[in-house]
């Protein structure tokens, strides 16, 4: 009975965003999001705060929908008395392929804790790759029970991305624990960054900071050092601090001769 509940809202709300497409109306797909809170929310942790509401965002809020359901309708097809809960921890950095250099850095550092190849994801680099084939939504539903921690290493381009923001839909689905890093020069006023989902409040990580960017990486060695169990010498720490912070220094350096050669070749 359950199975043809989430089928019968996964069907309405394809139809609600074929809707959406063709006339531009949102109101279905708000109407079915409504109504399954209604019925699914309290045995399934389908609340109406998940959405964001809002016209512009209403194919994301529908789509944030039927993954919802299709992940809800695996679940009941493969449990049988209980979920087996996983103890092992992963990270995902998340990043567009542009801002390659800080998130080069941020691999560093995480590996240098401690953290081992399998236990990162991170595209730009060969070691931390998602299997072949795998999909975001498929992997971090593989990995539900896990302690997983997403990085979104925002920029502008970040939130160009289609792949990027599926990435932050995927963690939000699931309510994985997340840090926020925003490369030098970031918009905080960027209107798609006020518009994702993330908690703007939260205190994240500022690379273009550098009156508190040592403090900053040093709670973050704790968090990740907490989530591993792993124990890293004082004077390593250091070592790796220094680096970070002269990493991120080339970066910058690179990214200003990047843009002014592209300036000159307009």
């Amino acid at each position: 009975m359950k199975k043809k509940w989430i089928q019968k809202y996964i069907l309405e709300m394809k139809n609600a965003l074929e809707v959406e497409k063709l006339f531009g109306d949102t109101k279905q797909i708000y109407d079915v999001i409504r109504r399954g809170c209604n019925v699914l929310g309290e045995e399934w942790n389908i609340h109406e705060d998940d959405f964001f509401w809002k016209d512009v965002m209403a194919p994301q809020d529908g789509q944030l929908f039927i993954e919802k359901l299709e992940y809800y309708g695996d679940y009941i097809s493969t449990m049988k008395d209980a979920p087996v809960v996983r103890e092992e921890a992963l990270i995902f950095l998340s990043h567009k392929s542009d801002d390659i250099l800080y998130g080069n850095a941020l691999r560093d550092f995480i590996v240098g804790l401690g953290v081992k190849d399998n236990q990162l994801i991170y595209s730009s680099h060969p070691l931390h790759k998602i299997p072949l084939d795998a999909s975001i939504y498929d992997y971090l539903r593989e990995h539900i029970y896990s302690n997983v921690l997403m990085l979104f290493l925002f920029s502008d381009n970040y939130l160009e991305s289609p792949a990027c923001l599926n990435e932050m839909g995927a963690a939000w689905i699931m309510r994985n624990d997340y840090t926020n890093i925003f490369i030098p020069g970031f918009n905080f006023n960027n209107p798609k960054f006020n518009s994702c989902a993330v908690d703007k409040s939260r205190v994240g990580i500022n690379l273009g900071n550098h009156d508190t960017l040592k403090t900053a990486m040093l709670e973050f060695k704790n968090k990740i050092c907490n989530m591993f169990n792993l124990t890293v010498k004082e004077t390593k720490v250091n070592v790796l601090l220094d680096e970070f912070v002269e990493a991120i220094n080339k970066a910058n350096n690179e990214m200003k001769d990047t843009k002014e050669k592209s300036r000159w070749l307009i």
